[in-house]
């Protein structure tokens, strides 16, 4: 693996920075609380999309576009109408992803300032790495994988959904199986948290001299 020149990665960023992914249920999250725990900065892409629904240019385009989502309240979103709505409709889905993203660079930057200097490097949890066709963008790209049939099982037992919302909810998302292909390393995660934990400490002793050596 290279590190990128400065002007292909993402952002323009002038460390390099590995992408976290993986899909829903395949406990990305937990593993970068893992590494939050060996004193790592993680930006959150998720953390920064609840940033931007809080920007007045979101909020208005979500009452212009779907004022059934919009509550006078404090918290002005319908989350859970937003999010109906937001997986059944293709196109509106679209809109809202663009809206979302156009605000994403400015976002991110504001959280890359608070990772400490001597990380050398950015990580980045980011669920639609691929999706969004970023995999270029990375220095290296790590995958959380756990099987289609974990991921639902998972699905349906955080959000007590049914099978048919859990599969319409993964279906949004890339084959995890194909993710699996195009990352450049893997941290499973089929079995234990103990596993998990062993699997996560064998990445960072991996990784750790490699970074080091180049910056």
């Amino acid at each position: 693996m290279k590190r990128l020149k400065m002007e292909n990665r993402l952002y323009e960023l002038p460390r390099p920075i590995i992408g976290m992914t993986g899909g829903i249920g395949s406990g990305k999250s937990t593993v970068c609380q893992l590494l939050r725990e060996q004193g790592l900065h993680i930006i959150d892409a998720d953390a920064l999309v609840k940033k931007i629904y809080q920007d007045s240019i979101i909020q208005e385009w979500i009452k212009k576009n779907f004022p059934e989502a919009w509550d006078s309240g404090p918290s002005k979103i319908d989350f859970p109408k937003l999010k109906q709505h937001f997986f059944s409709n293709p196109s509106f889905k679209g809109r809202l992803e663009s809206e979302i993203y156009s605000q994403m660079p400015k976002y991110f930057m504001e959280e890359a300032k608070q990772t400490p200097g001597e990380q050398k490097y950015f990580f980045y949890d980011i669920p639609l790495l691929f999706e969004k066709n970023l995999q270029d963008k990375f220095d290296l790209i790590v995958l959380v994988y756990a099987s289609r049939k974990t991921q639902i099982e998972r699905i349906i037992r955080r959000d007590n959904c049914s099978l048919e919302l859990a599969e319409k909810i993964l279906s949004q998302q890339g084959d995890i199986d194909e993710k699996k292909n195009m990352s450049h390393e893997i941290i499973n995660n089929e079995t234990t948290l103990e596993e998990l934990k062993i699997n996560v400490n064998h990445f960072l002793t991996k990784y750790k001299d490699f970074y080091e050596k180049q910056v």
